[in-house]
């Protein structure tokens, strides 16, 4: 079965994460006074990879020009759009009463 790089990258991060949790903790249970830097350097590691995977995903979908999971533009969805043009609709109705409201006060 062929993987496409997204997967790759997924199984790969996935690998890593688990991988630095599992070092995390076991600096953490044979901590010495000089151990301080490691702890932190895995910390910001299991932070630091799945932003790095995002990026990818995000920069590998804008070269392919392909949808991926890493973007969201809710202006291109056509349901979002519907929502939105009900909102604009509604706001509309709502000044058009309150205009109607002030003109028939005067």
């Amino acid at each position: 079965m062929k993987k496409s790089p997204k997967q790759i990258a997924a199984i790969i991060a996935l690998i890593a994460i688990i991988a630095l949790i599992i070092a995390y903790f076991v600096s953490a249970l044979t901590a010495t006074p000089e151990s301080g830097n490691t702890f932190f350097a895995f910390f910001f590691a299991i932070i630091a990879v799945p932003i790095l995977l995002w990026l990818f995903l995000f920069c590998y979908g804008r070269l392919t020009q392909k949808h991926t999971i890493a973007e969201y533009f809710p202006e291109n969805d056509e349901e979002t759009k519907k929502i939105l043009e009900e909102i604009e609709l509604a706001k509309f109705n709502e000044s058009m009463a309150a205009e109607a409201d002030n003109s028939s006060e005067e």
